[in-house]
């Protein structure tokens, strides 16, 4: 077993490192363990539950956590501070629903928050889940320059109507968010029944389908019972959920692009019959994994059983892989009661984690406060010691006899390495106040290498709709995990890091893409771009009609009556919020049946013209404002989001932006510029000196 150093640990001394940096601890009460955070007072449930979510995650050198904020009463997105081991409030809202919990997924891209009303059910107290309180996804764009994240437009989207006990979420290879959740019905006069629900939202989780029950045997369990989703293998969503009326603990898969309700599984091997099922599971993966596994840490329920004995499995690790199929080894016996267990995977060291409750000192007696603690293993030999393992999260002040403590760790879906160390959360549920623990990994300086570029890149029209894409290997100093695809620079897919090829069958006739393609390793890396460019067959030639703007102007909140129709810059900003509009008049000498419209636009030569946001367009009905007139008082409403330019844009650089849905015809159209990003974005405007340079609306006649 790898040495390591618990840096909460080192509280009581005074001093103490993390990721390399001297910190002053957010608390150094004497035999504390960790630090103890702010209040979640005034959330409904314990904030950092339930079992199978994970409120963590890291990007952009930060732990960034789902929490809820004292003063506001809502669900905000924090940033920890890792010098001072203090959580700061981003000012980002999750949730103003004082009774929901959340489940937080960052994809490298976008971090997705499922956040839904809880119904808590046991099966002594069933609760049934309560339709009109909506389960919500909402996604987010990083600002890696604030370090912030920013509410994507058209979000949140409805999961389900219906409350719920958990809720997990995982993104497949296509970009598709696959939601799990049960579901229980009924009451105290006709019984209760519970069921195992899926449901999925399809392009990055903008169009959701109808829930259903997923179709495999053993999906009505008790009221008690929850689920899980993983992705894993490259192409698979799995779905695993406990059932303590046939006391077996179930896994299906779904392969990527299959019919939405096409699964296959059923009870896993060594975990049915006699006390196997409990409600407490945890599932992992690490992504682009060759060997498509998968690590869960499971409950029994051997605790209930009226032959009990202290060397009976209470939490298992089973780990699976398309070759081997499952595994089962002891994390914990009888004798250490631990609970609520979360696993968590160190790529670089090959360590597996395991963190969870247990009662302070060695007996599982009620007279002892409660701890979180780690209990280690190898990913290639994985043996836990016995016993409840490190502590890492403990209040020295806690002595009752009767009321839990510690209880509840939450980390991250990401696997994490000696650069990102391991930040586990949890909560003080006498108290209600969060507390966290900051694990120094080792190996600070971690993979920092890139892998190298795709070879071969390229692009084939396989039909006016289709083009098919295909390269050759990256390498890697310890490991190729996956691939990025792109088009126009926004991102396609995520495929396995065995997988050389995807087709887009989304692309358009008589269009002209640009693809790349990038390596990705286990830790975050990514290597330079492939590019290669390609036009789609088919398609109507016709005229092409390129008309510039017969006004554009911006306006801005704080300065509510100004008008800025003389500005040289046409600037959106989403602090203080600031849009631009334009007009434009296309016309004619015989008719056009519109196949192509782009608006082109240049971004501005000056300092903080550039943006890491390109800004979105939106449809304006109202055409009767004019340059000289309009303010942010008078501007007209905007509609319908109609495109957007999503990802940076640098100085003096041509963008352009899809329109065509919008552009029916001859007529005069209004568009208004707007983002709800902080980091401002210019373009130049028709009063700009270079012509070429102005706005232009490209519009091809079939």
């Amino acid at each position: 077993m790898r040495a390591r150093r618990l840096l909460g640990a080192l509280v009581a001394a005074g001093a103490l490192i993390a990721g390399g940096l001297v910190a002053t601890p957010a608390t150094a009460a004497t035999g504390d363990l960790g630090f103890k955070d702010q209040s979640y007072l005034g959330a409904t449930y314990p904030a950092t539950s339930d079992k199978p979510q994970s409120k963590l995650w890291f990007t952009g050198g930060y732990w960034f956590a789902d929490m809820f904020d004292t003063v506001s009463k809502t669900w905000h997105i924090f940033r920890l501070d890792r010098p001072t081991e203090k959580w700061i409030d981003t000012g980002t809202k999750i949730d103003s629903r004082v009774n929901t919990l959340g489940d937080a997924l960052w994809d490298g891209t976008h971090l997705y928050i499922a956040s839904h009303v809880v119904a808590y059910s046991t099966d002594t107290a069933p609760k049934p889940s309560v339709s009109g309180a909506p389960a919500y996804l909402t996604r987010y764009t990083f600002n890696a320059a604030t370090s912030s994240f920013t509410p994507d437009t058209g979000f949140p989207k409805t999961i389900t109507t219906q409350s719920s006990e958990s809720m997990t979420i995982d993104e497949d290879s296509t970009g598709t968010i696959w939601a799990t959740w049960t579901q229980v019905s009924g009451n105290a006069t006709s019984g209760y029944t519970n069921a195992v629900y899926l449901n999925n939202g399809t392009s990055g989780g903008t169009t959701w389908g109808t829930p259903f029950v997923v179709p495999v045997t053993g999906s009505n369990p008790s009221p008690d019972d929850i689920s899980s989703v993983v992705k894993y293998g490259g192409n698979k969503i799995g779905l695993m959920w406990s059932n303590e009326l046939t006391q077996s603990v179930y896994f299906a898969s779904h392969t990527d692009g299959a019919t939405r309700t096409t699964w296959t599984g059923g009870p896993i091997p060594g975990l049915t019959g006699s006390h196997s099922a409990d409600d407490h599971l945890n599932l992992k993966s690490i992504v682009g994994d060759s060997a498509g596994r998968i690590f869960a840490a499971v409950k029994t329920s051997a605790d209930a059983s009226s032959t009990r004995k202290p060397t009976d499995p209470l939490l298992v690790l089973v780990e699976y892989t398309p070759a081997s199929g499952w595994i089962k080894s002891t994390i914990a016996t009888l004798a250490d009661c631990n609970t609520r267990p979360q696993v968590m995977l160190d790529t670089q060291h090959s360590i597996i984690h395991v963190l969870s409750s247990a009662p302070t000192g060695t007996s599982c007696a009620s007279t002892n406060a409660q701890t979180i603690y780690d209990k280690t293993a190898s990913f290639t030999n994985p043996v836990f010691a016995t016993g409840h393992g490190t502590p890492i999260i403990r209040s020295a002040a806690e002595t009752s006899t009767t009321t839990e403590y510690m209880n509840n760790a939450t980390t991250t879906k990401q696997s994490v390495n000696g650069n990102t160390g391991l930040i586990v959360l949890a909560g003080d549920t006498s108290t209600k106040t969060y507390w966290h623990a900051d694990i120094n990994l080792g190996g600070g300086t971690g993979d920092t290498t890139p892998p190298s570029t795709p070879g071969s890149f390229k692009a084939t029209v396989a039909s006016n709709t289709q083009v098919n894409l295909s390269w050759t290997a990256s390498t890697d100093n310890v490991g190729v995990t996956g691939y990025r695809v792109y088009r126009g620079g926004t991102l396609l897919t995520t495929t396995s890091g065995t997988t050389l090829g995807y087709n887009d069958t989304t692309a358009a006739a008589g269009t002209t893409y640009t693809y790349q393609v990038s390596a990705i390793d286990a830790a975050g890396n990514e290597s330079v771009k492939a590019s290669a460019t390609v036009t789609t067959t088919g398609g109507t030639t016709g005229t092409t009609i390129s008309v510039t703007p017969t006004a554009d102007a911006t306006v801005q909140s704080a300065n509510p009556s100004t008008n800025y129709g003389a500005a040289t810059r046409l600037t959106a900003d989403g602090s203080p919020l600031t849009a631009a509009f334009l007009k434009f008049t296309v016309s004619g000498s015989s008719a056009c049946t519109v196949t192509k419209a782009v608006l082109n636009l240049t971004v501005g030569p000056d300092t903080g013209n550039d943006s890491v946001y390109g800004g979105d367009f939106y449809a304006v009905a109202d055409t009767t404002w004019t340059e000289t007139g309009i303010t942010w008082s008078t501007k007209p409403a905007a509609g319908a989001k109609i495109g957007s330019i999503p990802g940076a844009v640098a100085l003096n650089s041509a963008q352009s932006v899809d329109v065509t849905p919008y552009i029916t015809g001859y007529g005069t159209y209004s568009i208004e510029l707007a983002t709800t990003n902080a980091d401002a974005v210019a373009y130049k405007s028709k009063e700009s000196a270079t012509a070429a340079q102005w706005p232009h609306l490209v519009v091809t006649c079939g």
